[in-house]
């Protein structure tokens, strides 16, 4: 099929049969083609709305599709109600007609890879995925050449892609391996200011994170992603710790003794639980920690009286201790017409007023179960209490915790 103006191609396509696509206009697919042939988008693009438009599919060479660097398949996801699946095995090169992407993803989350169709780069190549849009890949991304994800949309690999990567927009997330491994043809993994990288890894080229880009190591949840290579990190890395019932978890980036960092931390609390003096996170595997001096990361908010410890140059660590005030003090007091106001300093909120009414001839009671807490004390640092002129007499001392 040759043309040079957009068409619609309304034939069923059965039997076995080959498709190639050619010049430069775009050619849309709508229906679901049982046809066992090869596909080929030689120039300008191929547009398909449904998941199994290009034929039967699975992981073989009879029924692949190969787009050459001067064609596209675009995936539009409009007419299925914005979801696809497909187990076409792909063969791709370049970044289509117009530098947008060999392989276009819009108004769809797409699944790649049903069944173990592997994606393959022939060449250097680029992935869109516009902005309303996700990529999901379940098979792997192959052939050594270096794929350039664009678009502002999500591309999940999750599982192995054994190709350099530049991620230049949007975001990429990987649940397996990236890179070769090899050595000389296992470059870099390249991620440009304002895109997002992250995962779990293991990441074996060379990574060069930018300034303005951001790493976010796990996935749905905390994660560690393991660099086994050099990085050049520049990134602001988000990084999430939670905390349920006695079970703490942090994301954390792991890395060889080659790790330069010059970018920033900002960490997010998911809870549930309340953090409490005495938890520690671990944001940071390396061989030694000098690369994290001077490095000062944005932390969650945390209850009165407890305050965070920035051990990252150290062990990678970072901790909630106790930041209450224990030095002895005097509580001040004052009375306005019925009400006493007990007051003691901002720095030992935390401490517990303790009140006990007894007969002033009597005193005070040297039994602990004679005192009660005033209530909400300890998260305060004055109450006003109303005198009442039927107690004969009021005791208060603070103690901690």
């Amino acid at each position: 099929l040759n043309s040079s103006n957009n068409a619609l191609l309304p034939n069923l396509l059965v039997g076995t049969i080959a498709l190639t696509k050619q010049g430069s206009g775009t050619l849309s697919i709508t229906n679901a083609n049982t046809y066992s042939g090869a596909t080929y988008a030689q120039d300008g693009t191929l547009r398909i709305t449904d998941g199994a438009a290009l034929g039967a599919g699975g992981f073989n060479g009879s029924t692949w599709t190969i787009v050459s660097s001067g064609g596209a398949v675009m995936i539009d996801g409009s007419l299925e109600g914005g979801s696809i699946s497909t187990s076409e095995h792909l063969h791709l090169s370049g970044a289509g007609p117009t530098g947008l992407g060999s392989l276009i993803i819009t108004n769809s989350a797409t699944t790649m890879g049903v069944g173990g169709a592997h994606t393959a780069l022939d060449a250097d190549t680029t992935i869109y995925v516009a902005g309303n849009s996700s990529l999901t890949n379940v098979a792997q991304y192959y052939g050594g050449a270096r794929m350039t994800k664009s678009g502002a949309g999500l591309l999940f690999a999750s599982s192995v892609l054994l190709n350099n990567l530049t991620v230049s927009e949007g975001i990429l997330l990987g649940a397996a391996q990236i890179g070769n491994g090899s050595g000389a043809v296992d470059v870099s993994v390249l991620v440009k200011s304002g895109a997002t990288f992250g995962g779990i890894g293991p990441v074996t080229p060379v990574a060069i994170l930018q300034p303005g880009s951001t790493c976010t190591p796990g996935l749905l949840g905390p994660g560690t992603l393991t660099f086994n290579n050099i990085v050049t990190n520049a990134a602001n890395c988000v990084m999430e710790i939670s905390k349920t019932g006695v079970t703490l978890l942090q994301d954390r980036i792991v890395a060889d003794s080659n790790f330069v960092f010059t970018g920033s931390i900002t960490v997010t609390n998911l809870g549930p639980d309340a953090l409490a003096a005495g938890d520690s996170f671990k944001l940071f595997t390396l061989p030694n920690y000098t690369a994290l001096t001077g490095v000062t990361p944005s932390l969650p908010a945390l209850p009165t009286g407890l305050g965070w410890t920035n051990n990252l140059a150290v062990d990678g660590t970072i901790a909630v201790y106790a930041s209450v005030s224990t030095t002895p003090f005097n509580i001040g007091s004052s009375v306005n017409g019925t009400n006493l106001t007990l007051s003691w300093p901002a720095d030992h909120i935390g401490w517990r007023l303790l009140v006990q009414t007894n007969n002033l001839a009597q005193g005070v009671s040297a039994n602990l179960a004679d005192w009660d807490v005033y209530p909400g004390s300890a998260s305060v640092d004055q109450v006003v209490i109303p005198l009442d002129p039927a107690k004969p007499a009021g005791f208060y001392r603070m103690v901690y915790p």
